[in-house]
Parts: C-alpha cells; structure tokens; sequence
C-alpha cells in the first residue's frame, strides 16, 4: 500500500483530502465559478491547525 511505501506522499493526500472535505460547498462554489469564468479563481478555505499544534502568544 502506498501508505506503507511513501508516508510523506500518502500524508499529502490525506491533508488534501480532509482539506476539500472540510470545505465541501466553498469548493463546489468555486469550482462551478471558475467553471462559468473559464479561468482559475481564487477560493478562501478554513484551515484548521494540526492537532496538538502550538499556539503562539
């Protein structure tokens, strides 16, 4: 399994993944915008920080 053979590659894909899926109609918004656009267009998405990230003070 890829998860096995390239960790840093299998972790890139799941941040993708729970990025899109954490921001499922934004990204439908946009991507039909861009769509009707026929151009790219910029998207805001909410990110989340890692669990048991730091915060800064």
């Amino acid at each position: 399994m890829l998860s096995q053979a390239d960790l840093a590659t299998w972790n890139q894909m799941a941040e993708g993944y729970h990025l899109i899926d954490a921001n499922r109609a934004a990204y439908e918004r946009c991507r039909r915008t861009a769509e009707r656009a026929k151009r790219e267009m910029p998207c805001k998405l909410k990110v989340k920080p890692p669990e048991g990230a730091a915060t800064l003070q």
